[in-house]
C-alpha cells in the first residue's frame, strides 16, 4: 500500500469495523476528500475483486 494512502486511513475506526465495534461504519467506508484527491475505503472481507465506478 502506498505510504501516502496509508497515512490518510483512519486505522482505529477501521479496526473497530473489523471487530464490529464501530457505530457509524458508513462514515468511515466511502469517499473522502484529501489534499491529494479522493480516498475511497471499503471493507469486503470475502471479495475476490472490487471495482470503483465513478
Amino acid at each position: 500500500m502506498d505510504e501516502k494512502v496509508y497515512g490518510y486511513m483512519d486505522w482505529p475506526r477501521i479496526e473497530a469495523i473489523v471487530y464490529g465495534e464501530e457505530t457509524a461504519p458508513r462514515d468511515v467506508m466511502g469517499p473522502r476528500i484529501t489534499q491529494d484527491g479522493v480516498l475511497i475505503q471499503g471493507f469486503f472481507p470475502d471479495a475476490e475483486e472490487v471495482s470503483v465506478i465513478s
